[in-house]
């Protein structure tokens, strides 16, 4: 996730076509594909990136606890969500793992968010 946050501050690869932006941004998330979803959420919690979808959602997670908690507190770290129905998977059962990008003078810019469906725990566990 902090390789993502990096690459976001690069002025240059944000004014890449999106289909090379989505690439270049979630090249080492790929492998994740099976964990979950990558969102790249803006300050006011709109879904600007999607792994998962070439034109994401236009929803808010601005009311979500791990969008909240990033925004309020710029020294959260790493922060694992309790279970919560996500909005952006139909109200699948999810757990969010998010962390804050800050901008350059420390204001909050927003968030990295990997939303990982409860079934994803039930299939490891049940193997």
């Amino acid at each position: 996730m902090q390789t993502l946050i990096e690459r976001l501050r690069q002025p240059r690869i944000m004014t890449l076509p999106l289909a090379v932006r989505r690439q270049v941004l979630f090249d080492r998330m790929a492998t994740a594909g099976s964990l979950g979803t990558v969102l790249v959420v803006d300050r006011s919690g709109r879904v600007l990136l999607d792994s998962d979808d070439a034109t994401p959602e236009q929803v808010s997670v601005a009311s979500q606890k791990y969008f909240i908690v990033q925004r309020d507190d710029p020294h959260a770290g790493f922060y694992i969500s309790d279970p919560y129905s996500s909005p952006l998977r139909f109200g699948t059962p999810s757990i969010a793992l998010s962390k804050r990008i800050s901008e350059s003078d420390g204001s909050f810019g927003g968030i990295v968010v990997l939303v990982i469906s409860l079934d994803y725990f039930r299939a490891l566990l049940f193997r």
